[in-house]
């Protein structure tokens, strides 16, 4: 009975152990087992940071392959002499920073580009969206494109290989809310927009009834190494609404639209280049139309360039240009201006230029300059 006692007090016992220990191994695998999800979630927490991190880095890899950035910035010093007729001659000189430019290229997808382009210049105020433009088309397998937004509309070439703009340019240059519809290849570009100008005709309703069409050639485009050829004429329906000429507006308005019509020639021979340029009202403004003249007036302007490459860094060139935009009483334009120029590349995207203009007024006013300009392209 004793022994019957004892060993079921030993076989108790061991039972006893060996639960207590089972409760043991299980509050303990309990532990790590929660430690384990503990540690799981942790990771899956840190898997989806990398992953959402990943994909930002991803989609801004994605957009630096659609965006393309560019800009410029321009300073200058000048001197100018001015010699009015029959008066003493005055001075002028000056440190500038001329121009600030930034720009923005996007390709929304294989037929879709939106332009931006902010421009600063000194003493015109503060920075403006000189250009926004979205274009539909105009690829390799589709030529024909629509560009609408704030534009340069295609009126004039305006090529340069001086400092200061060219008088065709003073004239010409128009830059419009419109709509441009064109085709290009390597050999011809034409093209054809319409815009509501803001120089209106006196007595009409403001409505998009202004013009321009374009065409470019280029014939020898691809044919020749030596030379490159580009030839064009262009025509719009009110040069008044030109920037040069709408400023000048005395009323902000006209008797009667009065078209413009350029035509350009430019001509590469290995390292010779030739820039000629003529630009035209088709017909008189009415006397008082414009600030400048007092009497009917057809301004026009010519412009000639020869540029000389003598190596990869260093260009010279020479101009000879005109205009007829004035009586003898306001001084508007130059009624001709001729000089030299340089261009120096000092290291990539980075050039310096100087440049000689001496220009006399249709009244007998003379006026020389000198510009020495920095700029960097990126």
């Amino acid at each position: 009975m004793k022994r019957k006692i004892k060993l079921f007090l030993v076989v108790s016992l061991l039972l006893g152990s060996f639960l207590m220990v089972n409760l043991a191994l299980a509050e303990e695998i309990e532990d790590e087992i929660a430690e384990l999800k503990t540690r799981i979630s942790q990771l899956e927490e840190k898997e989806k940071i990398a992953q959402k991190e990943e994909e930002g880095v991803g989609l801004l890899s994605g957009l630096a392959e659609k965006i393309e950035v560019s800009g410029a910035v321009e300073a200058e010093v000048s001197y100018l002499k001015s010699k009015p007729k029959g008066e003493d001659e005055e001075n002028e000189s000056d440190i500038s920073l001329s121009t600030v430019e930034f720009g923005l290229d996007i390709d929304i997808n294989e037929y879709t580009k939106a332009h931006l382009l902010w421009l600063w210049e000194e003493g015109e105020g503060p920075v403006d969206l000189d250009e926004g433009i979205i274009t539909l088309g105009g690829t390799g397998t589709f030529p024909v494109y629509l560009s609408v937004g704030k534009l340069y509309v295609p009126f004039g070439n305006f090529e340069t290989h001086f400092v200061s703009d060219p008088l065709t340019l003073e004239i010409g240059e128009t830059r419009e809310s419109a709509v441009v519809v064109g085709y290009a290849n390597d050999l011809m570009e034409t093209s054809f927009g319409f815009f509501n100008g803001d120089i209106d005709k006196a007595n009409s309703d403001n409505v998009i009834e202004n013009y321009v069409a374009s065409v470019v050639f280029n014939p020898l485009s691809g044919k020749s190494k030596d030379i490159v050829l580009s030839l064009g004429a262009s025509y719009i329906s009110n040069i008044a609404d030109s920037n040069g000429l709408e400023e000048e507006s005395t009323t902000g308005n006209v008797e009667d639209y009065i078209g413009g019509f350029n035509t350009f020639l430019s001509i590469g021979f290995k390292n010779f280049t030739l820039e000629a340029e003529y630009l035209t009202a088709t017909d008189e403004f009415e006397a008082g139309e414009l600030n400048f003249a007092s009497m009917e007036v057809r301004p026009r302007a010519y412009n000639i360039e020869l540029a000389y490459e003598i190596n990869d860094k260093w260009e010279v060139a020479g101009k000879y240009e005109g205009s007829k935009v004035t009586d003898d009483i306001e001084n508007f334009l130059p009624e001709k201006r001729y000089g030299v120029a340089t261009s120096y590349a000092l290291f990539k995207n980075t050039t310096l230029s100087w440049e000689y203009l001496q220009g006399e007024y249709e009244n007998g006013d003379k006026e020389d300059g000198v510009t020495l300009q920095l700029a960097v392209e990126f």
